[in-house]
């Protein structure tokens, strides 16, 4: 009887901590003015890098491409690190369990697994149909299924925007491993960005002697290389980190002098890489990505941002377009060289530019509505 009564006050006391890290969840997953606005200048960015085509004559053009291109998902790991590691830090202070890590990758894996599989299937039905002889069931597509396409040179010409949440999807996996290890050995929550500081150094340091050792192309062999690009979404959780555990170190990086030092430190290297894109081979991500979750955090605080919100059309412009960006940023090279078959001017073309503009933000609504959503409704309920 006794035995019961205790299993029975254990089993409250489990069922209420997974109650509170869903609320936890759910409060971490509530909207923000100014991040929406992050998001919404990423996925522009990304957008407006990829009209411009690779093959333009205009080489200046090209290099406002490619850092249109870079700075835009480069934008995107750092805000996924900052939300990500604002829910398990939270988790991290409650108690690191095997239930409320399960609960954090069903979430997680709800959000994107579902989409990414659709336009997956949706990429290699048209590669089908444009090269009789493919073969859906082989290697080269499976490596899709597990992430790992980045260390395939062929994935450069195919379903092109998934290297990134290639890179992601590890993180999102590893990163709860990490920091059960780190609770193990019980590192105090205070302590923590001291660990992930060490982490962040060590991932910049394997990167430059990586590149000294083996002289990797850039693009693929550096920028898309999974393990060595850990540190972008690192730093993201390492500012989440000190906002919620050490806001004194915190608090200084929110002042109008720490923003004006970031603006002239961006404006400086962007000069620099457009100058000397060698430099952009070893530590441009880890630079980069401290420059832009400095912008990340200052937009969630700062109150002038958030009360341009009270704008009705700037609320819903930047709020859609921060829900659709998910959406927009699979499907947009599918949109665009679909335009791109059907018109030869397409890129020489304002108003073509513009339906492709329009188009891809309806198919990001059409999707999110009728199927990113009714799959987040239902993730809910774990």
């Amino acid at each position: 009887m006794k035995e019961n009564f205790l299993f029975g006050i254990k089993f409250i006391i489990i069922e209420e901590k997974l109650k509170a890290a869903k609320r936890m969840l759910n409060k971490s997953m509530q909207r923000n003015f100014g991040l929406d606005v992050i998001r919404s200048f990423a996925i522009i960015m990304v957008l407006i890098g990829h009209v411009i085509p690779d093959n333009t004559l205009n080489k200046s053009l090209l290099s406002i491409a490619m850092l249109f291109r870079g700075y835009g998902v480069e934008l995107f790991f750092v805000l996924s690190g900052f939300l990500i590691g604002k829910i398990l830090i939270n988790l991290y202070q409650q108690g690191l369990n095997t239930s409320n890590i399960k609960n954090f990758y069903i979430r997680r894996w709800f959000r994107t697994l579902p989409l990414y599989y659709l336009v997956l299937l949706i990429n290699i039905f048209i590669y089908k149909f444009a090269h009789q002889d493919t073969n859906i069931f082989s290697g080269f597509y499976l490596k899709y299924l597990v992430f790992i396409q980045n260390f395939d040179i062929r994935h450069m010409h195919f379903f092109n925007p998934s290297w990134s949440l290639a890179v992601e999807e590890w993180f999102y996996l590893l990163l709860p491993l990490l920091l059960v290890a780190f609770y193990k050995i019980k590192i105090k929550p205070e302590n923590l960005y001291k660990n992930l500081i060490k982490i962040i150094i060590f991932i910049a340091l394997a990167r430059f002697f990586y590149v000294l050792a083996f002289n990797p192309l850039p693009d693929f062999g550096i920028r898309r290389f999974i393990p060595l690009r850990f540190d972008s979404l690192l730093i993201g959780v390492l500012f989440a980190c000190l906002k919620i555990n050490n806001k004194e170190i915190y608090n200084k990086f929110l002042t109008k002098k720490s923003l004006i030092i970031n603006l002239v430190i961006l404006a400086f290297f962007i000069f620099y890489i457009i100058k000397n894109y060698s430099f952009l081979n070893v530590f441009y991500t880890s630079i980069l990505s401290f420059s832009f979750v400095l912008f990340v955090i200052f937009f969630e605080q700062n109150k002038f941002i958030n009360n341009l919100s009270k704008n009705k059309f700037l609320k819903f412009f930047f709020e859609k377009t921060s829900i659709y960006a998910y959406s927009m940023y699979l499907f947009n090279l599918i949109i665009m060289f679909s335009y791109e078959a059907l018109f030869a001017n397409f890129y020489a073309s304002p108003v073509l530019i513009t339906l492709y503009f329009v188009s891809l933000y309806a198919v990001g609504a059409f999707f999110y509505k009728y199927y990113e959503k009714p799959l987040m409704d239902l993730r809910n309920k774990f």
